[in-house]
């Protein structure tokens, strides 16, 4: 059945491809090395923006004002980190989406799936060259909308507080299909493809950067038995084949 599902497949796509205005062109192979050169410079131009961010981020400043915004949200007291500012800190690269989402009991009101869709929404950076299939709108809105709007409030009063360079990343929920179908064990990693075209080392990757996070929360939480018995498995239904490898 399998077999038969990829030759339809297959054969869907190639009577796609003819139909394109590229098929045959005897320019192909040009426009695909022009297509990779625009792609390497845009990924460069990116990675320069992002270093000039993170140098306007130490401004002095810059440095206050994102004191006085974290003072504000809690995780600074009497010049001390607070027990908010405690789990933070243990953290990596997504410490204020997720310390705010455990604080504003986002973690106790999903199950493991869910949360799988949020830790993957919280690393994942999506690209405009890649495809990803539509999430169910129930899906999007029992997980991604309420928290996005949440993290949307956080970015206007980051605006508020005059901070500028490197600001709170969105949640991303192009993988979201994927990452559920993975969690859920309705796929192997090569079914995978029915949900993305991400290349699969990238996959790899965005799943054990899920993984880590998840792992890092619970460090931080170590009290919280509810939540961690619900991570733990949250972890274990990402971290199986490939993916464990």
């Amino acid at each position: 059945q399998r077999i038969g599902q990829a030759i339809a497949d297959f054969q869907r796509f190639e009577s796609q491809l003819k139909k394109t205005v590229c098929y045959n062109c005897p320019h192909l192979n040009e426009c695909l090395q022009k297509e990779r050169r625009i792609v390497s410079s845009r990924r460069a131009y990116e990675n320069l923006t992002e270093e000039v961010s993170r140098i306007e981020s130490y401004h002095p400043e810059q440095v206050k004002r994102r004191l006085n915004f974290l003072k504000s949200l809690g995780y600074i007291d009497t010049g001390r980190l607070s027990s908010k500012g405690r789990v933070a800190a243990w953290v990596y690269g997504y410490e204020l989406q997720t310390t705010e989402m455990l604080f504003g009991g986002f973690f106790d009101l999903i199950d493991e799936d869910q949360i799988n869709i949020l830790a993957t929404a919280i690393i994942f950076e999506s690209r405009e060259t890649d495809w990803y299939r539509p999430a169910p709108q129930s899906l999007l809105s029992d997980v991604f909308y309420r928290d996005d709007k949440y993290l949307q409030q956080l970015k206007q009063r980051e605006k508020l507080f005059g901070i500028k360079g490197i600001q709170i990343k969105s949640l991303d929920a192009s993988l979201t299909s994927a990452i559920y179908a993975w969690s859920k064990e309705k796929c192997e990693f090569d079914d995978l493809v029915k949900y993305t075209n991400t290349a699969e080392g990238d996959l790899v990757r965005a799943f054990r950067m899920s993984i880590d996070l998840l792992r890092q929360i619970q460090r931080a939480i170590a009290g919280n038995s509810q939540i961690l018995e619900k991570l733990e498995l949250s972890i274990k239904k990402i971290n199986r084949e490939v993916v464990d490898a």
